[in-house]
């Protein structure tokens, strides 16, 4: 349980996260150019790897149920005084079906994300000490770590679900935690519960090892913004309050 509540956590943690990265760059784009625009085309820009992969994990995901699709777009459009990041035309399914491919992105980008720490600091999961996590920050990076580090930050603020990503995903997590907590109970062999609970276990540690780290990463990325917008409220003697919306 408390594995599992560490797991909600961070990945908590990663969405506000996002929310305030996409928040400071409007605001520093509103104290710049008095426009949003500006932050909006920067963070389509900065996060477009993490788009190419979104929407491609509709469109595999998709193909894999035989659910037909449609145009596929990956390059930042603007539209209704905003900027549209990606999008993918997927024709009417089935609930399971229709939110299985919306919750895509979210499970491919963990993978992603999962498999990035573990090639190249896979000490994070046989330690998670403080020598391991500062292995992870360290100031020796040679160009290889940082293209690491960056797309750890571009894949993690794009997995997040979209409003029209999240139909029906509630029905298919409570049904396939209804499945996972139907065959522990059928299964009258104890060691194959006890394979169960530790498979589950680690999936969830390995997850909440991720989320946390790559919320780390984040953070460091999103400080030098916090920074310059509270330099440029002073300069400008305006405070910006923002919502975030791109």
């Amino acid at each position: 349980m408390s594995t599992f509540i560490w797991l909600i956590a961070a990945f908590t943690a990663l969405i506000i996260l996002r929310f305030l990265f996409s928040g400071y760059l409007l605001a520093a784009s509103l104290l710049l150019t008095g426009s949003t625009k500006l932050g909006k085309v920067s963070y389509a820009i900065l996060f477009f790897p993490g788009v190419m992969i979104h929407e491609l994990s509709h469109f595999f995901a998709a193909a894999a149920l035989g659910v037909p699709t449609g145009e596929i777009e990956i390059f930042p459009k603007e539209m209704f005084g905003g900027v549209r990041l990606g999008s993918i035309k997927v024709a009417k399914t089935d609930l399971i079906r229709n939110a299985l491919i919306g919750a895509a992105p979210l499970l491919v980008g963990s993978i992603i994300l999962f498999s990035l720490l573990k090639v190249r600091f896979p000490l994070i999961f046989e330690s998670a000490s403080v020598e391991a996590v500062r292995g992870v920050f360290s100031t020796q990076k040679d160009w290889i770590d940082l293209v690491f580090l960056y797309l750890l930050f571009a894949v993690s603020n794009t997995m997040v679900l979209s409003k029209s990503d999240r139909e029906g995903l509630l029905p298919t997590l409570l049904f396939i935690g209804a499945i996972l907590i139907t065959t522990a109970v059928v299964s009258r062999s104890a060691v194959h519960q006890e394979i169960i609970e530790r498979v589950v276990t680690k999936v969830f540690s390995s997850l909440a090892t991720t989320f946390s780290l790559v919320a780390l990463v984040n953070g460091i990325f999103l400080l030098p913004l916090i920074i310059v917008v509270k330099v440029l409220e002073k300069v400008r003697r305006k405070r910006i309050r923002f919502k975030p919306s791109v």
